[in-house]
């Protein structure tokens, strides 16, 4: 009988260290395991196109307040436009997006139809590698020139794309 009892009582004593010490670990560790949880980032869209091509919509993961978006091209396997930071999203809101194509669906543009007005917010030319917002030499910025380079990127859209609103000023 003394036996049975020494032989629970290490058990529980085992459990019980088992625990504490686990708890300790994770209080001393809290910082990166929250930062592990929150590493990477949602998927809002995997917006497929044709020939393999696809342009993915992420988000970060524990932001609460103001998430931010990002954009990224592929082809097949290949990452021809890496992540790059498209705008903030305010909230939890669900984003909603549509296409639009031009030159034999070489040109591609993504609309944010979950707000009002809508917004486009990428463009992509598979044909000739240029980008919009972010420009072949990766520059991301929205001053006169890369307005410039989307202004002529939009015009090229919306030639086949009439119902599309203005989104650049001319």
């Amino acid at each position: 009988m003394l036996k049975k009892r020494r032989k629970s009582w290490l058990i529980v004593g085992t459990v019980v260290l088992t625990v504490v010490l686990s708890l300790c670990f994770a209080a001393y560790n809290v910082g990166h395991i929250l930062t592990f949880l929150c590493d990477g980032r949602d998927i809002y869209a995997d917006l497929q196109l044709d020939n393999n091509r696809a342009i993915l919509i992420t988000a970060e993961r524990c932001e609460e307040n103001n998430r931010a978006i990002f954009y990224e091209v592929r082809e097949g396997d290949h990452v021809v436009v890496p992540t790059t930071y498209l705008n903030g999203l305010d909230g939890n809101n669900a984003l909603k997006f549509s296409m639009v194509y031009a030159e034999d669906r070489t040109l591609v543009g993504v609309i944010e139809t979950s707000i009002t007005p809508h917004d486009l917010v990428v463009m992509h030319d598979f044909k000739s590698g240029e980008s919009w917002p972010r420009g072949k030499d990766n520059v991301v910025a929205y001053g006169d020139t890369e307005m410039k380079r989307g202004s002529e990127m939009f015009r090229r859209l919306s030639q086949e794309n009439s119902q599309l609103p203005k989104f650049f000023s001319e």
